[in-house]
């Protein structure tokens, strides 16, 4: 397979057919600056694509007619492949003669190829060249290897064949290419960290969020970068998007390392050390492998401003309840509320959705955010609450209220 390198690319650019595969199809023919095949849809760009990413090797002619014409009921009539061959030709070539051969493709009634020993650049494998150019280095000259990596990454500027991604022979490689990007991203962010250059780290694992946005490891590396460059503020944010991200998304609950930062970022805010025994770890997994979403006050504004901003966007009524306990004249406050606080938050996360979310005000109050619940749907979940807390919550001389707050998009 012969691929130009970026140097190459400028040297013998007149020379070669560039093919851009990542991100937006398109294709600029050799000696020519005018970019062909945009829309990338029609079969003959079908062919094109599927040849080339067989190249060097023969396709028979059959696969080629299963794949690309499914439809077509007579397996010997290879007619819809010829005409799109030919439409290619005009053009790839179109200073060559309409019946001579074609530099890049060569038909016959068994097999079709693309020849691998053209000038040809593509994309996608400049990208996987350099991406292992870079890895090889690193392992002597970890800032070399990062400037590779940064090379190659810019190439990355979307998803293989993104326009085709109903295509089923597409998937594998866009998915590999994808992995690629990723990894390769976090290993040029880990690097550029370590020289010190935290800003580069910080825009590397940026750019791969926006490719990648359910990687729970990369979220955890973009906050760490975030926290050694003393932006708590962001760190905060993005951890409290992150989790209500990865909850609503893919109903994970904040794994250790997670829980390790928020920690740290809350540490930030008291100014304190706070060193975690084995028993607190495993009360706080197991709460939260139960019910709702349940965070702490910090985390809870932080979701209900984020909120604020998505119906915003979607058009969507939220609402927030706060459901607080009530101690009645002669009744002794103290341990009896902290029980009644206790039923009530059993109560409550058994009554919510996965998507809700569940937080301790204080020592007497719950507050609750409702996605997508408007005031009605709101007012029947405090029905059931107080319904259910009245049955079973055996705490005399304390009662509940409750306020329901619509979300003010903002």
């Amino acid at each position: 397979m012969r691929v130009g390198t970026g140097a190459n690319l400028d040297r013998e650019g007149d020379r070669m057919l560039k093919v851009f595969c990542l991100g937006a199809f398109k294709v600029i023919p050799a000696g020519a600056g005018q970019v062909i095949g945009g829309d990338g849809s029609s079969k003959a760009w079908s062919v094109f694509k599927y040849l080339l990413a067989h190249r060097g090797a023969p396709v028979p002619t059959a696969e080629i007619m299963r794949t690309l014409w499914p439809g077509n009921q007579d397996s010997g009539d290879t007619s819809p492949l010829r005409t799109a061959l030919s439409r290619l030709k005009a053009s790839l070539e179109p200073a060559s003669p309409s019946y001579s051969k074609g530099s890049y493709i060569t038909y016959t009634k068994d097999f079709c190829i693309f020849h691998d020993e053209m000038p040809v650049w593509v994309d996608a494998d400049e990208f996987e060249k350099v991406c292992g150019e870079a890895h090889l280095v690193g392992a002597s000259d970890r800032r070399a290897g990062a400037e590779l990596y940064l090379r190659a990454l810019a190439l990355y500027r979307g998803d293989y064949l993104a326009q085709d991604i109903y295509v089923d022979w597409t998937v594998a490689p866009r998915e590999r290419y994808r992995r690629l990007f990723v990894d390769s991203s976090r290993e040029a962010a880990a690097w550029l960290a370590a020289a010190g250059d935290l800003t580069c780290a910080r825009s590397v694992l940026e750019h791969a969020l926006q490719v990648e946005q359910f990687s729970e490891e990369m979220h955890v590396e973009y906050i760490q970068t975030l926290l050694k460059m003393g932006e708590h503020a962001a760190a905060a944010e993005h951890y409290a998007a992150t989790t209500e991200l990865l909850h609503r998304e893919l109903g994970l609950r904040r794994s250790a390392e997670f829980r390790r930062l928020h920690r740290a970022i809350r540490d930030h805010r008291e100014g304190q050390v706070h060193t975690p025994t084995h028993l607190e770890e495993a009360l706080v997994s197991r709460k939260e492998r139960q019910g709702p979403f349940r965070c702490d006050m910090d985390m809870f504004q932080g979701l209900v401003a984020l909120e604020r901003r998505r119906i915003e966007r979607t058009g969507r009524d939220s609402s927030v309840l706060f459901l607080r306990l009530e101690v009645r004249d002669g009744a002794r406050a103290g341990r009896l509320e902290g029980q009644a606080l206790d039923a009530l938050e059993l109560v409550v996360g058994r009554i919510l959705r996965k998507g809700d979310v569940l937080c301790r005000i204080d020592s007497g109050c719950l507050g609750v955010l409702l996605a997508d619940t408007g005031r009605a749907g709101a007012d029947t979940v405090c029905a059931r609450v107080a319904q259910a807390f009245a049955a079973e919550a055996d705490v005399p001389g304390i009662s509940l209220e409750v306020t329901v707050r619509p979300l003010v998009p903002g």
